[in-house]
């Protein structure tokens, strides 16, 4: 026994309309996963200050943001130019010291 036309083409409808509600629930709900959403605006996190034991010029910085590092790694790089003046002077000062 079949079901007169108007009540198949409901019934397609209403298929057709759950079937586009789950569809479009279920990218919703996938696509939330990738979102991060906070309430108060606080996101936890470490900062280490670095400090360096001489002074001078960055030539160089070799880290990015939010890079991870382990020790030993070369973060930043100073200009060299200060400090080869500096021992070019000492030895020039030694060298007179020596003459006199």
């Amino acid at each position: 026994m079949s079901l007169p036309r108007p009540k198949k083409k409901n019934l397609i409808i209403f298929i057709a309309v759950g079937v586009l509600t789950v569809i479009i629930g279920g990218r919703y709900v996938i696509n939330s996963f990738n979102v991060v959403e906070t309430d108060d605006a606080y996101i936890e996190g470490r900062i280490h200050n670095i400090a360096l034991k001489i002074s001078g010029t960055v030539k160089a910085v070799n880290v990015e943001d939010n890079q991870k590092v382990k020790t030993g790694d070369l973060l930043v790089e100073i200009e060299p130019v200060d400090y080869e003046l500096k021992v070019s002077e000492a030895k020039a000062s030694l060298d007179m010291q020596g003459r006199i």
